[in-house]
């Protein structure tokens, strides 16, 4: 594309209704626009990366011999599929789909990363039951890789709820990862698991200690001059309605999807002193020593504790040297948040805590659907889906996230709105204006796409909007052309060397 007489813009300055690095980045780059809080457009440069990225989504589902389809809601897709099912021989078979959703989280506040409304890919997988889902699980998974890959993304895959969930990470995350670098163990924080160490120690009586205006964990372990470790906290909330007491150790913090995720439940908040006058709870003093009247939950890591302290539910009193012979409780469960200093429950190494952000997941579970096939006895069984996405969106601007400097956009070959940008010093030179020309055609007939600078602009201009928007290859036609030359620069290089004209649609061609 030639760059006069066709849209083409940048800004030197940063715009004062976007907060992020990123955001300012891709819109002083051209490549969007924003409309509102969380609400962004695609204009040409960016759209062009986007699709791109689809084009290599597109490619990875050919190889599978998935096809597309073009569906407005999931609801029909039992309609869609009993179109093809009506034998088991019939099963398995995939389709895939690229369509705009609207977040499904609702937000005060909505940003680049958690838009309005997002592009994902969804792949659908049509199966007997869950057994026969691993080889389509595995297919879709390599899949996915090789999406991630061909982008150029610095991505992991790590256990999610009922998932593997791709993560890219980066400091600006919304999300969180924890990582073992020893054996490789990846788990989003919310399910994540670390080792529970066996404490070697003789449980002792338990005892009850007068502990005034200590209402806080901290304010008990220092009045007591207790390791906070040693201690047992209580979080009195209200799930589904439900009065639910839970139990960590006293230095963590409660992980509220690990909770819901356990009890099946869809909303936790803090309970009201309605609900906790339903049991004999004292707040600042909770403990599971002879606490009734409510739902009691304790995390997995307080079965392995010895001689801890908890509330006594009685005002300014706690118990020290507990054990869980002591307590009562209803369920067991991994409900509290991982720390720094915590093991990896594979190899005992020290985990580390990573910002990230979610662009894809691989559901490892199905639902079963309200349609129905001959099976291999001529009996009718109903088909199960799985479903698989990634968000196209998210894999744009993580890619962005990751790959940037002071100057610009650094944009791989494979998704770069262009892969050239031929830059012209001089327009009212004819000499240069021919070499420039031809060297736009012969790298065009060769399907590159170069984005001409065709602009009377200063050199200085033309080269920083080439950096900010990302193009990987420069080629400079100037006053180098008098000894046949020609400059070529990559996108990451420092310098730029001196081609020959005659050679540098071969070099660019091989790059």
């Amino acid at each position: 594309m030639k760059i006069k007489g066709n849209y083409f813009f940048t800004l030197r300055e940063d715009t004062k209704d976007e907060d992020s690095k990123i955001g300012n980045l891709l819109i002083r780059s051209g490549m969007i626009k924003k409309i509102g809080s969380g609400n962004y457009t695609y204009l040409p440069l960016g759209l062009k990366v986007l699709n791109n990225i689809k084009n290599i989504v597109d490619e990875e589902m050919n190889k599978l011999d998935i096809q597309e389809l073009s569906i407005k809601d999931d609801s029909i897709l039992e309609d869609v599929a009993s179109l093809n099912i009506k034998s088991y021989k019939d099963l398995p078979f995939n389709l895939y789909e690229t369509t705009t959703k609207k977040n499904e989280i609702e937000m005060d506040s909505y940003s680049l990363i958690n838009t309005k409304d997002f592009i994902v890919s969804n792949t659908y997988s049509f199966v007997k039951n869950d057994s026969e889902l691993t080889n389509v699980y595995d297919n879709i998974y390599e899949a996915y890789n090789n999406i991630c890959n061909r982008i150029g993304l610095d991505y992991k895959v790590v256990n999610g709820y009922n998932a593997k969930e791709y993560q890219v990470l980066t400091e600006n995350g919304d999300d969180t990862v924890v990582l073992c670098d020893k054996c490789g163990y990846a788990s989003n924080l919310n399910v994540a698991t670390h080792k529970i160490e066996n404490v070697d120690e003789e449980e002792k009586e338990l005892e009850l200690v007068h502990t005034p205006n200590a209402h806080t964990i901290d304010d008990v372990c220092e009045f007591l001059k207790l390791d906070i470790k040693h201690s047992v906290k209580a979080l009195l909330m209200s799930v589904d309605n439900k009065l639910t007491i839970l139990f960590v150790r006293g230095d963590r913090s409660l992980n509220e999807d690990k909770v819901l995720n356990l009890l099946d439940g869809k909303e936790m908040v803090f309970a009201t002193d309605e609900q906790i006058a339903e049991s004999n709870a004292y707040p600042g003093f909770t403990g599971p020593v002879g606490l009734e009247g409510c739902r009691i939950v304790i995390d997995e890591e307080i079965l392995q504790m010895k001689n801890f302290c908890v509330g006594a539910n009685k005002e300014d009193y706690h118990y020290i040297n507990a054990n869980i012979k002591d307590i009562n409780y209803d369920l067991v469960g991994n409900i509290a948040d991982i720390v720094e200093d915590d093991k990896c429950p594979d190899c005992g190494n020290k985990l580390s805590i990573k910002k990230s952000i979610k662009v894809g997941t691989l559901n490892n579970t199905t639902k079963e659907l309200n349609i129905t096939y001959l099976d291999e006895s001529n009996q009718e069984q109903s088909p199960a889906l799985a479903k698989f996405s990634l968000n196209l969106s998210r894999l744009f601007i993580t890619f962005v996230e990751q790959n940037h400097d002071d100057w610009g956009i650094i944009y791989s070959n494979s998704i770069a709105p262009y892969k050239v940008a031929l830059v012209q010093i001089d327009m009212k030179d004819k000499k240069q204006t021919k070499v420039a020309e031809k060297i736009y055609n012969d790298l065009n007939k060769k399907g590159i796409e170069v984005l001409y600078d065709n602009r009377e602009e200063r050199p200085g201009v033309k080269f920083k909007d080439m950096d900010l928007i990302g193009i990987p290859l420069r080629i400079t036609v100037g006053r180098k052309i008098a000894d046949k030359q020609v400059e070529f620069k990559k996108r990451t290089d420092k310098e730029a060397i001196d081609v020959q004209i005659k050679d540098i649609v071969k070099m660019i061609t091989n790059s």
